[in-house]
């Protein structure tokens, strides 16, 4: 390859990377409700029936001290009965780049390389190989807009009874606070197992330095065994 067309290339994944971290970036419109409506436990109470799902789409994750920013391109396929959840994140040139999977036996991590590392749960996994503290529990229950099963506050909601943003409490360990604020928008409809949900298409969670933005570009039918 010529030193031009080295140039070329380099500078294509530059922007290949970087049309991936924007393209989750949407305006977020403001939350029109610090009050609970009064659809938002109905809404809720349709959420709950969500139990699998087999999304795709694109992540960012930001360090806002050292303004890094990495993205990439994941698939996610999620059921409760059985348990079960595999995500794998991958760029279109350089293939998989991870593999996160959960089962009744515990999680396994599987890197670039095709190595796989084993812990009883996946934030975990994603704190030793990665070095954040990335709250992979909170944006699977974002993934619905459901309420975390954590304690929360600064509740917010939308107009139409669906949640907005809230702080949820995550801490496990006193001396490793995991306090963490998530956001959702780009609601839209989605049929799913048959049936119309409204459900978030952009989710965000922030804990300063570290932010993880998640959007969704696809939701696929997925049927339990």
């Amino acid at each position: 390859m010529t030193q031009t067309s080295q140039r070329y290339f380099s500078r294509f994944i530059l922007v290949l990377v970087s049309l991936l971290g924007m393209s989750g970036c949407t305006i977020t419109p403001p939350p029109t409700a610090t009050a609970e409506p009064p659809e938002h436990a109905r809404h809720q109470a349709w959420l709950a029936q969500i139990h699998f799902w087999n999304i795709q789409g694109n992540v960012a994750f930001f360090n806002d001290a050292d303004q890094q920013r990495d993205a990439a391109r994941y698939t996610w396929r999620q059921q409760s009965n059985p348990a079960e959840t595999t995500f794998r994140l991958y760029h279109p040139l350089r293939g998989t780049l991870a593999r996160l999977e959960q089962d009744s036996s515990g999680s396994t991590f599987t890197n670039q390389q095709g190595e796989p590392f084993h812990a009883e749960n996946i934030d975990a996994l994603l704190y030793q190989h990665t070095g954040m503290a990335i709250p992979f529990r909170l944006l699977t229950e974002g993934i619905t807009g459901l309420e975390p099963a954590l304690p929360t506050v600064n509740r917010e909601w939308y107009e139409d009874g669906t949640l907005a943003r809230y702080t949820a409490d995550a801490t496990v360990f006193d001396w490793d606070p995991q306090v963490w604020q998530v956001h959702l928008s780009d609601y839209r409809v989605v049929v799913h197992d048959g049936r119309s949900f409204v459900l978030p298409h952009l989710i965000e969670a922030s804990q300063y330095p570290l932010r993880v933005r998640l959007s969704i570009s696809q939701w696929r039918e997925v049927r339990t065994q």
